[in-house]
């Protein structure tokens, strides 16, 4: 039960320190949301040219065709990826849209003056013709747009080296340079950079997308994305042209190398045709009746087409040997069949010795005529069939889809932007507002104090009221118990001063020390409003101030610079010439701030000062300096009955409540109680304090 009360405890808290910081979490939103929305309008929009590309399988012309299914595991998309981008395809690109030279227009604040201009409607643009420095440090130019139209000025190091005007080429021993386009207001200024070959493509390969639509489908997809539409539309449209051309010409290639090796074989082939034409001839002259066997005659038609296979086979391997190797599928394949046909070839040979001998060389003889006579008629026809290739060669690739720009942009996406920037912006300032109240090490409710086994005498709300006084540098100002009697915090000092009649009625003297573990703890506003309220109940009150170092009630009050507390110890003044009247009560204010406070407190002087209060007045409040910064209070503190620790709201830790309450145990001084000041009602905070107006 107790677990789940702390869980919800803890929820609370989170949930109440949304609420503490509310103003500071929208304002942070609304701020972070503000900077998404000026960054989306001043952000250059990013466009995307695309194109697609039909890689389509192999036409039946090549001699690999026979082999169905071999090279089914080879991915041709892939493969026409990397060509795609290759510097083969993409060097013509750069060469034709002359990629190489660069141009940036120039502004005092680049991504802010140029979202502006481009916001009302400016964006200067200008494209070279003609720019090729012959002098390799005058790669780099600024180009200042002229007061006449068209006119221009070409700078280099901050030096003018060229006046001319659009549309004329100009020769000099450093470079040549040509303006086919400027729009630009006079003053506008460009700067002008001419890359390298192999740079400007490297950027080109990193730009350009390339991807395959799907799955083995064999569409290829060119993308690009830029700022300038029609230059992006450019280079897509130019890269797939390219890669279209140089795919034709790779194909026309393929079918020149197969005719040549062709043609190197015709002749001789031509010339085994004529001579086994020849032997036959002459054995049938010398063997007028030689009649074969119907097992003969299909013998030989079988050897015949063996025999063709084998040669078809034979171009075959030249093919293959010149794209794998041995250990490839299709070669391996390849060898496989040839073996097949051969084991065939040696059974038949063997079939064909069991005949006459008569028999055997007409089969030979006939054997040979035939297989020759087809091997040339299949090469005359794959021949002219390449040349058919040859001259009619339009590639395996399409062009699908023309280049073309998306008429949106991609980028900045405005709405995913701004409603991201919303988001991160709540979260983000929602966490630290939670991390804040989490780390927060802060007195926030007097149950705290049990560990320390120190009782809470008070809990002072805050005041709206006071900080009106204080933040104003003014002689004198009214107390808050005067200027607002029913102020919650000034009927929390009147519950005080019905403890303190109690506390004290066993003290050894009237005597009461108010002191702090820390500055700013609001001591001072506590001893000067609890006099007030005392003095008001019909008790004669003297506050002395026993601050000698940085106190401030005589500027606050309005008294005038007259002898203090450090005087009468020092000065042997009389103590009725130190006090002074302050409305309803009498003060001592500290006087001329002295090298040794401590040694002063501990002045003999000082102890009787304060016997003579305690028998003059009904109560003494002596105020005091910090009890961590200085050891004067644990002096003070040995001579006063009573004895209060002041602690402010969320500020002053626990820690340093301990420590002060140690320190003064070491000193022999006992702290009645404490005093928790600055109380604000947090939704996330719990604190054991009721406001109640009742009036």
């Amino acid at each position: 039960m107790n677990e789940n009360n702390h869980d919800e405890i803890d929820l609370v808290k989170l949930l109440g320190a949304l609420l503490d910081y509310k103003w500071w979490i929208a304002l942070f939103t609304l701020l972070v949301t503000l900077f998404s929305v000026a960054y989306v309008l001043l952000a250059p929009p990013v466009y995307t040219a695309n194109a697609s590309i039909q890689v389509e399988s192999k036409s039946s012309r090549g001699l690999l065709n026979d082999f169905p299914g071999i090279l089914e595991g080879e991915s041709s998309s892939s493969t026409e990826i990397a060509i795609l981008k290759s510097r083969m395809v993409l060097s013509n690109t750069v060469e034709q849209l002359n990629l190489t030279t660069v141009v940036e227009p120039q502004f005092s604040i680049p991504f802010l003056s140029k979202g502006l201009h481009r916001l009302m409607g400016y964006e200067p643009q200008l494209s070279l013709s003609l720019f090729e420095p012959k002098n390799p440090q005058m790669k780099e130019m600024i180009l200042e747009v002229g007061e006449n139209a068209g006119e221009f000025s070409l700078f280099f190091a901050d030096e003018k080296v060229l006046e001319g005007s659009i549309g004329k080429k100009y020769q000099t021993e450093d470079f040549s340079f040509a303006i086919s386009e400027l729009e630009a207001k006079p003053g506008q200024l460009f700067k002008i950079k001419k890359n390298d070959v192999l740079l400007a493509i490297n950027s080109l390969q990193k730009q350009i997308s390339v991807t395959e639509s799907g799955k083995q489908t064999g569409i290829i997809e060119i993308s690009i994305n830029g700022e300038n539409k029609a230059q992006i539309k450019k280079i897509v449209k130019s890269v797939s042209e390219n890669y279209l051309l140089q795919n034709i010409v790779r194909d026309s290639a393929e079918a020149s190398k197969s005719l040549e090796f062709l043609s190197k074989q015709l002749p001789e082939l031509k010339a085994r045709l004529a001579e086994s034409e020849n032997n036959l001839n002459e054995f049938r002259l010398k063997n007028e009746s030689v009649d074969l066997s119907l097992e003969a005659k299909s013998a030989l038609d079988t050897i015949v087409q063996l025999e063709a296979d084998l040669n078809e086979l034979t171009l075959k391997e030249s093919e293959i040997s010149q794209k794998f190797t041995r250990n490839h599928p299709a070669y391996v394949a390849l060898i496989d069949k040839r073996k097949v046909l051969n084991e065939e070839k040696i059974r038949l040979n063997k079939q064909v010795e069991r005949l006459p001998n008569t028999q055997k060389e007409v089969i030979r003889l006939t054997r040979d005529l035939e297989v020759n006579q087809q091997i040339y008629i299949q090469l005359l026809n794959k021949m002219q069939e390449l040349e058919i290739v040859k001259a009619s060669t339009v590639g395996n690739v399409r062009i699908l889809d023309e280049a073309q720009v998306l008429p949106n942009a991609v980028s900045p996406r405005k709405m995913i932007v701004v409603a991201s920037a919303f988001m991160l912006g709540l979260i983000f300032a929602s966490v630290t507002a939670i991390a804040k109240t989490l780390l927060h090490r802060g007195i926030e409710g007097t149950s705290e104090l049990d560990v320390l086994g120190l009782p809470t005498y008070a809990t002072i709300p805050y005041s709206n009221e006071q900080p009106i006084f204080s933040k104003h540098k003014v002689q004198r100002f009214e107390l808050l118990s005067e200027s607002t009697p029913t102020d919650p915090a000034v009927e929390a000092l009147r519950s005080l001063r019905t403890s303190l009649h109690f506390a004290m009625l066993e003290a050894k003297n009237n005597i009461l020390m108010i002191s702090g573990a820390s500055p700013s703890v609001g001591k001072s506003f506590i001893s000067t409003n609890l006099a007030n309220v005392l003095a008001k109940a019909g008790h004669k009150v003297l506050l002395i101030d026993a601050d000698l170092r940085r106190s401030y009630l005589r500027r606050l009050l309005g008294l005038a610079k007259e002898v203090g507390l450090s005087d009468v110890i020092a000065q042997q003044i009389p103590f009725e010439q130190v006090i002074q009247h302050y409305d309803n009560f009498d003060i001592i204010v500290k006087g001329e701030t002295p090298p040794n406070p401590s040694e002063l407190l501990s002045n003999a002087r000082f102890q009787a000062l304060l016997e003579w209060a305690a028998k003059e007045y009904d109560l003494v409040i002596v105020d005091t300096a910090p009890i961590l910064a200085v050891t004067d209070a644990a002096i003070i503190g040995r001579y006063a009955g009573t004895s209060l620790l002041v602690g402010r709201f969320g500020e002053t830790t626990l820690k340093e409540v301990g420590l002060a309450k140690e320190r003064f145990e070491r000193a022999g001084v006992f702290i009645k109680g404490f005093i928790l000041n600055g109380i604000k009602r947090k939704a996330s905070n719990r604190y054991d304090y009721y406001q109640y107006d009742y009036k």
